[in-house]
């Protein structure tokens, strides 16, 4: 038997063996390649769906940055419509403050003046009416004094006269 186990592992057959076995192999992985690359191909689970969700998350950017580029072109004309109106009302509220200032100036002027002539004319008056009401109350002291006087004249005259009126009668009332 020994010879027919040499007949049978020939260099040739071990060459076939090895042949047969890498072939196996490159199959074995051919088929698992084509595993991975049907998993990464799958439009739900893979690398497809990755693809699809980046693809579509692109076009919302884009979609959005294009809404965004729109609302900022209509901002900017709506700002700068606002910037001519106000560089167009600029010399008009200019004006009117200077208006403002030379009116509180003129106004106060006037105050100045008026103050002015208030001192001139209250001033005196307030002296004359001091004066006449100083005077009047000298006139009412001295009208007081008199007053008293000519009571405390006539008073004895009155207890006199009380003295010579007779008493009435405690029984009789007159």
């Amino acid at each position: 038997m020994p010879n027919a186990m040499t007949n049978i592992l020939t260099p040739d057959h071990i060459f076939d063996l090895v042949l047969i076995f890498i072939s196996g192999t490159a199959a074995f992985y051919c088929w698992l390649l084509s595993r991975r690359l049907k998993g990464l191909q799958d439009l739900e689970s893979g690398l497809g769906a990755s693809i699809v969700s980046l693809t579509n998350a692109i076009a919302k950017t884009n979609q959005a940055a294009f809404e965004a580029r729109e609302s900022t072109v209509a901002t900017v004309r709506t700002l700068k419509d606002l910037l001519r109106s106000t560089e167009a009302t600029l010399p008009l509220v200019e004006a009117r403050l200077e208006s403002l200032r030379h009116s509180q100036r003129s106004a106060q002027n006037k105050h100045d003046e008026l103050d002015a002539i208030l001192k001139r004319s209250v001033d005196p008056a307030l002296k004359n009416a001091r004066a006449t009401s100083e005077s009047l109350l000298q006139i009412i002291k001295e009208v007081k004094k008199f007053e008293a006087e000519t009571l405390a004249k006539t008073k004895p005259k009155t207890k006199s006269k009380a003295k010579n009126k007779t008493k009435p009668k405690k029984g009789n009332p007159t």
